[in-house]
């Protein structure tokens, strides 16, 4: 995995990865197109959030978000390169991996 030039990251400061680059997205005319950017990052957290909060309205944002971070299938033995540095996942992301929306779903039908 390949953490993008243009992301940020720390174990402090964020909770979990989302792609971002090369992002397939629909444009006018009908037509598709490719994109990079937090823009497109940011969708795909904000998006299994949406859903979840749509499937489940009684519970709260913690517990959306308790149910995303749960979502994530981590894998301490991942590795990205950041200016030139090898490091596991897990010392840049407090939760190494992306949150998986069928996952979040069957979470929610347990609370």
């Amino acid at each position: 995995m390949l953490i993008a030039p243009f992301s940020n990251y720390g174990r402090k400061e964020v909770d979990i990865l989302a792609p971002g680059v090369e992002i397939m997205s629909l444009v006018p005319n009908d037509g598709m197109d490719s994109f990079s950017g937090t823009s497109m990052a940011s969708p795909v957290v904000s998006g299994v959030a949406t859903v979840l909060r749509g499937a489940y309205p009684e519970l709260t944002a913690p517990q959306i978000n308790e149910l995303i971070i749960k979502s994530i299938t981590e894998d301490g033995k991942l590795v990205v390169n950041i200016d030139g540095q090898t490091l596991k996942l897990k010392k840049v992301v407090r939760y190494p991996g992306v949150p998986n929306l069928d996952k979040a779903i069957q979470l929610g039908a347990e609370m």
